[in-house]
């Protein structure tokens, strides 16, 4: 059963609720978060131990209360885990720059993104150089500020080189026309993710909420951009194969 109980906040747990004054929270036992929340007892305890949930108010022996602060921070730990794919060190450090007082929502924002992505090994060889000629342009070209650590810099060299190395570089033309696309999303993006946020210094929404914005726009919108674009793709092929055969 939740019991909706007024207690006075301890300061202690004002760093990671993210949601401003609150005077009130709604309890609950560790059964009721783990139904509410879809996430079994087990790992709710797991998550405690990992430092990834802090933990709940003991009341009794054996008896423990967690709130819809809880709750929230539950929702996005799956979020991080599930449908970002993060480790549990790459989420702790999330959540530790998340609760960090002095942590900017910039950095935040980029904490979380930059953990969806996989970090790889460079070889150093004639094709990563090339490649890495090629990245730089596009950095320039589109006024972005890719920092040579940013995994998604990382990540965009290493598919540069890999088509130089399969003979594929007639298709690097394409590049721009992709910096374009990526241009377009990412302008939607941020709008979406940012727009019901106020001024740096007071949030429209939490901060969990916009983190789970990131983490889920990135992976989810990086997978619906896959897919329209092979719809797209099939049926652009299907017309210029058409206009051929006339």
């Amino acid at each position: 059963m939740v019991l909706p109980v007024t207690r006075e906040r301890s300061s202690t747990s004002s760093t990671w609720l993210g949601l401003g004054a609150i005077d009130s929270l709604t309890f609950m036992r560790i059964g009721e978060l783990a139904k509410q929340s879809g996430v079994p007892a087990a790992t709710i305890k797991y998550y405690v131990r990992e430092g990834l949930l802090p933990a709940g108010e003991s009341t009794g022996y054996n008896q423990v209360d967690y709130t819809d602060a809880h709750l929230r921070r539950l929702r996005l730990v799956r979020t991080l885990i599930d449908i970002g794919g993060l480790p549990v060190a790459v989420v702790r450090e999330v959540l530790s720059t998340l609760d960090a007082d002095d942590a900017s929502l910039f950095h935040l924002m980029g904490v979380a993104q930059q953990g969806t992505i996989a970090h790889r090994e460079l070889h150093n060889d004639d094709a990563e150089r090339r490649a890495k000629d090629l990245a730089n342009q596009l950095v320039s070209d589109n006024g972005w500020q890719a920092k040579k650590k940013n995994a998604a810099y990382g990540a965009l060299v290493e598919a540069i080189a890999s088509l130089i190395r399969i003979g594929r570089e007639d298709l690097l033309p394409l590049l721009p026309a992709y910096a374009q696309a990526a241009e377009t999303a990412a302008a939607a993006d941020i709008a979406v993710t940012l727009g019901d946020v106020t001024t740096p210094g007071e949030h429209g929404v939490a901060k969990e909420q916009i983190i789970e914005r990131v983490v889920a726009g990135t992976v989810l919108g990086d997978r619906m951009i896959a897919a329209m674009r092979r719809l797209a793709a099939e049926a652009h092929s299907r017309r210029a194969l058409a206009r051929r055969r006339h």
